[in-house]
């Protein structure tokens, strides 16, 4: 005889919430003295999904009324710990299996995802030449005297012996991103240690050789092995053609990528009659070891 099913009075009973919304579809169902039977009858008549809400199966509970009559509560929610957003199990991470396969990154028009956060507050660099002298002025007796204010080639804080330069705000932007795993192993977390301050070897996520830096990871593993890690990442933008020096003397780097250090050396010069320290040469240094973000299997 096949299984009559029938929703129950009250069925789909509702909880309206933004972070763990809920319908419950109460059944009756008879046809059969067969437990298994029947769950696999009303697992057949549910839907897999509701008003955009995944069906957890494991909450599909059976109640028994006797006489080959059933009763079933089927509740729909939000994925559970240990799933995805469609219901899938999440894989772990570091192990045989492999990472869970990222979902690709928006377009330039999309929207963000949820798992993204940033913070564009930046950070502060020390500047010893400026991008430009918008002013100047000079003593009246130097006027007089034919001569205009001394050339430096853009360097800050001159004194008799160095350059002391300045602090400023640099264009940092800080920006995390959290997944979670069905586990995490001790070899991705020895993995995860030794890339933390490093930069990225090549193009990642949009950013280039060098612009990102892995500030490291914080992890929360949950009673059934679950885990939940954020990435946090601080990205510096890169600069090519950088003039120094003064007019006559000046000399062009041709890049410094992200993370890597301007370092400007000076020497004694004249200019306007007087004795000036100005740009003689530079360094770009790489001063964060470089790594192969891939092996972050986060996309």
């Amino acid at each position: 005889m096949a299984v009559t099913i029938i929703e129950r009075h009250k069925s789909r009973k509702h909880t309206a919430s933004w972070s763990n919304p809920s319908i419950e579809f109460l059944l009756a169902a008879w046809g059969s003295m067969d437990e298994a039977e029947v769950y696999a009858a009303v697992i057949a008549y549910l839907p897999l999904t509701y008003s955009n809400l995944t069906l957890l199966i494991e909450s599909v509970d059976g109640d028994p009324q006797g006489g080959g009559v059933w009763y079933y509560t089927a509740k729909y929610g939000v994925a559970k710990a240990g799933t995805q957003a469609d219901g899938t199990p999440l894989e772990g991470v570091g192990g045989s299996g492999g990472p869970t396969t990222p979902p690709p990154l928006p377009a330039t028009d999309e929207a963000l995802g949820p798992e993204f956060s940033g913070d564009f507050s930046g950070g502060t660099i020390k500047l010893t030449k400026g991008y430009e002298i918008v002013s100047s002025e000079v003593a009246p007796s130097i006027i007089a005297g034919g001569d205009g204010p001394p050339d430096y080639g853009g360097a800050i804080g001159v004194n008799k012996d160095s350059v002391e330069g300045v602090e400023v705000a640099s264009s940092q932007f800080s920006w995390q991103v959290t997944k979670k795993f069905a586990f995490v192993t001790r070899d991705y977390w020895l993995r995860l240690k030794d890339m933390v301050n490093t930069v990225n070897d090549a193009v990642w996520w949009g950013a280039g050789k060098r612009e990102v830096r892995f500030d490291g990871p914080s992890i929360r593993i949950s009673s059934n092995l679950e885990a939940e890690i954020t990435f946090k990442f601080t990205e510096q933008t890169s600069e090519y053609d950088i003039v120094l020096g003064p007019d006559g003397d000046q000399f062009t780097i041709a890049e410094k990528l992200g993370w890597d250090y301007l370092d400007v050396g000076f020497g004694a010069g004249t200019s306007e009659g007087f004795k000036v320290e100005v740009p003689k040469y530079a360094f770009v240094h790489r001063v964060y070891r470089e790594s192969d973000f891939n092996e972050l299997e986060i996309g």
